[in-house]
């Protein structure tokens, strides 16, 4: 990732700008409740910090960055996920259920927006896209 997004930038800053859309992760920012996850949250702190920082460091070269932030997702990892724990997809989290569990398309959207320019000064944002699970 960090590799890819040295070379999106060297590419942007010399074309007048550019947009990267980074997905990281709600645990990120919250940690993952499960211990088996530490190193995922981990990584996707990563994602983030090195998003803020590339968004800091050229927003003056036009290289705007976002972050995309999912919570549980529907698709085959998540239920891979919620098989493997007690109690099953019900306990992911005290407040999550099946049906609040984030669209893929709906994540699409988000990205498409973002990726029109039009949130020009909401480069280094974080958007969280969990359904409510975790509000800020």
């Amino acid at each position: 990732m960090a590799n890819m997004c040295r070379e999106a930038v060297a590419h942007f800053r010399g074309r007048g700008g550019g947009i990267l859309i980074n997905t990281s992760s709600q645990v990120a920012h919250r940690g993952h409740s499960h211990p088996a996850g530490i190193q995922y949250a981990a990584s996707k702190g990563a994602i983030k910090a090195m998003s803020q920082s590339i968004a800091r460091g050229f927003a003056r070269d036009g290289v705007l960055v976002y972050i995309l932030a999912p919570g549980v997702t529907q698709g085959k990892m998540s239920e891979d996920f919620a098989s493997r724990l007690p109690g099953g997809r019900d306990v992911v989290s005290a407040s999550l259920i099946m049906d609040e569990w984030a669209d893929p398309k709906n994540i699409g959207d988000i990205a498409a927006f973002l990726a029109t320019g039009k949130a020009k000064h909401a480069t280094g944002t974080t958007i969280d896209i969990t359904s409510a699970s975790y509000v800020r």
